[in-house]
């Protein structure tokens, strides 16, 4: 969805009509075990799958029971609590996480040894997967072997918590008839049908530093969003317009003595108009292990003067104006991407709110943090907006969870012709700034969007 064609113009008379803007309140609470205020590196990464399978095991039982409690009614299906109770010849589901074995997935020995010179470098590649993968059902009891077309349909990734329906075969594989996934939680705030709801912006990768970096095009977008350019009609939408996200790349580390203080000057003049809310993303002088941690105050000398400047971390999980959100600056979509063929990255961020997880490859082949006591990467509560930064292209649906229906498609779902109803949620991927000069304001209670190109 782009928006209304606009001449863009500066107002002489921006200044002599002042307006009180609403702002969108920010609640970080959500957010709270993104912030690690002791880190440790010591323990096992399996504690962390472990979490993962007790905290979403249930709404998978619970998802399960809804989709197949009617062929479980004739008695020709039954459920069984662990892997090592499957039987042959008899159709059963079980709740487990998925495990792709993957030869062209990257080895750490590989990489080690290529640094010391005794291999060449592996290839880098676009995509890990092949004919050769193999997928497992994990518990705490054992593995079964996946097999059947049905995996390729279902994008199945590994770390994600799954209910899979079938039976045992001759060679003790396990054919999958259908899979469950727990689906988004229940809704918790409906949106609202009045277009007097709040409206935020977001923008991704200004990339601040590097030599094709758009200053001119940067600086337009400040002004439309101070209200120096554009129209009437835009004057008015813009006071609704309650705060500004930043997803990540907003400076090049290796470019950093430069960057930095352009990107500091920059968003202090934004700040000084609208809150402006900054997550750190890859290239960012920041932590690299997810989740990441707020760049530091310290960089952002002026702009942190403001009070409505908020540095937070990637991802992000909170409440704004009073509606939840959930947001990434781009790496776990980036590393899911290598899973599946395809170049839908759109149907498979849809798919995090199937999974209910928005990073399943974490801590597999995407760096994270490693949790003893909780999986902070699954999804607290039913997002009214989920927002995907740097990448390749701009792209929007409206998602509906009709996934463990019994007439669900997964590949159904990605128009963004779709009303929106109060249980919605618009999926929003952005791309980087230095390519689209983009800017996509969304309401949050209608879910409508409006797109303004610059340069």
């Amino acid at each position: 969805m782009t928006a209304p064609s606009t001449q863009l113009h500066h107002r002489a008379d921006a200044a002599s009509q002042p307006q009180t803007r609403t702002i969108a309140n920010l609640d970080l609470t959500a957010s709270a075990p993104f912030l690690l205020k002791d880190r440790t590196y010591t323990q096992q990464y399996a504690n962390l799958y472990f979490s993962r399978l007790q905290k979403l095991r249930p709404h998978v039982v619970a998802a399960a029971n809804h989709k197949w409690g009617s062929v479980m009614e004739r008695g020709t299906v039954r459920h069984v609590e662990r892997v090592v109770d499957i039987r042959p010849k008899s159709t059963v589901w079980i709740v487990g996480t998925l495990f792709c074995e993957m030869p062209l997935k990257p080895n750490i020995l590989d990489d080690i040894a290529s640094e010391y010179g005794s291999a060449l470098p592996p290839p880098h590649r676009e995509k890990i997967y092949s004919e050769k993968d193999v997928v497992m059902l994990e518990d705490e009891y054992g593995r079964v072997r996946l097999e059947g077309p049905l995996l390729t349909d279902y994008s199945v990734v590994t770390g994600t918590v799954a209910a899979v329906l079938g039976s045992e075969n001759a060679q003790g594989g396990f054919d999958v008839l259908d899979l469950c996934y727990a689906g988004l939680p229940p809704l918790a705030s409906p949106g609202l049908e009045s277009d007097d709801g709040p409206w935020v912006g977001f923008v991704s990768g200004f990339r601040f530093g590097v030599a094709d970096a758009d200053l001119l095009a940067a600086q337009m977008l400040s002004d439309y969003v101070a209200g120096e350019l554009g129209c009437d009609e835009d004057l008015d939408l813009l006071h609704r317009v309650g705060r500004i996200f930043v997803v990540g790349n907003v400076i090049e580390a290796e470019h950093v003595e430069q960057g930095l203080p352009e990107a500091d000057a920059y968003l202090a003049q934004m700040a000084a108009t609208v809150p402006v809310t900054v997550l750190p993303g890859p290239v960012d002088p920041a932590t690299h292990v997810l989740p990441q941690q707020p760049m530091h105050p310290s960089l952002f000398a002026q702009a942190s003067k403001h009070s409505e400047f908020l540095s937070v971390p990637n991802p992000l999980f909170a409440q704004c104006a009073g509606f939840p959100i959930a947001v990434t600056s781009g790496q776990p979509l980036d590393d899911l991407f290598k899973y599946v063929p395809g170049d839908d990255r759109l149907a498979l961020a849809r798919r995090m709110l199937d999974w209910r997880h928005i990073a399943p490859s974490a801590p597999d082949t995407l760096w994270c943090y490693p949790y003893v006591d909780d999986d902070p990467f699954v999804l607290p509560e039913r997002p009214r907006l989920l927002v995907v930064g740097n990448q390749p292209e701009f792209a929007t649906c409206i998602y509906e969870d009709l996934t463990n229906t019994d007439t669900a498609d997964p590949d159904a779902m990605d128009t963004d012709d779709t009303p929106p109803s109060p249980s919605s949620v618009r999926v929003l991927l952005l791309p980087e700034f230095t390519r689209a000069k983009l800017l996509v304001l969304v309401n949050l209670a209608t879910l409508a969007i409006r797109t303004i190109h610059f340069g």
